[in-house]
């Protein structure tokens, strides 16, 4: 829908300001147009099938990391 259709789905201002930019950087989130099209082609491949299998050991030592912490921490009484 998104790829088909861009058009039909505007960011807000705040979004792809120059502000917003300066706070998060200059990536797809705060861009729009053709800036938008390019950083969308450089991350592509990353979200394929061999991207995602190759990136899979990292989520699961960072998943691991954070159980890890959080089980280490003590019980909050409410």
């Amino acid at each position: 829908v998104l790829v088909g259709n861009p058009n039909n789905f505007v960011k807000s201002e705040r979004v792809v300001s120059e502000s917003a930019r300066r706070q998060l950087g200059d990536n797809v989130l705060t861009s729009d147009g053709e800036r938008h099209a390019q950083l969308r082609a450089a991350l592509r491949p990353w979200f394929q099938s061999e991207g995602l299998t190759a990136l899979a050991p990292t989520f699961v030592g960072c998943v691991r990391r954070a159980l890890g912490e959080w089980q280490a921490r003590p019980a909050i009484e409410l």
